[in-house]
């Protein structure tokens, strides 16, 4: 059984796919509010670090804060140990 050839003579129909999702991707990134961009978009610095122990995020950011730094400081559980992001 032979399957049929849709694009016959016109190639340019194979350009459609490829153009309906840089429009679909173009919406989500300029138009949907709740995208939350990363580093990679806004711009900054992210310094990650391995936790040996117990580590209070609220004193560190008030603490970078004094200095005159504007971070976010998260600690979380990874599968690596306990890990602290400064952005």
């Amino acid at each position: 059984m032979m399957i049929p050839n849709i694009y016959k003579g016109d190639y340019r129909l194979l350009a459609l796919v490829p153009l309906a999702l840089i429009i679909v991707s173009l919406y989500f990134i300029l138009v949907t509010p709740t995208l939350k961009y990363g580093v990679d978009f806004r711009g900054g610095t992210l310094i990650t670090l391995q936790l040996t122990g117990d580590m209070d995020p609220v004193a560190l950011g008030e603490s970078l804060s004094s200095k005159g730094f504007d971070a976010k400081v998260s600690v979380f559980e990874g599968t690596t140990g306990k890990t602290a992001e400064i952005e």
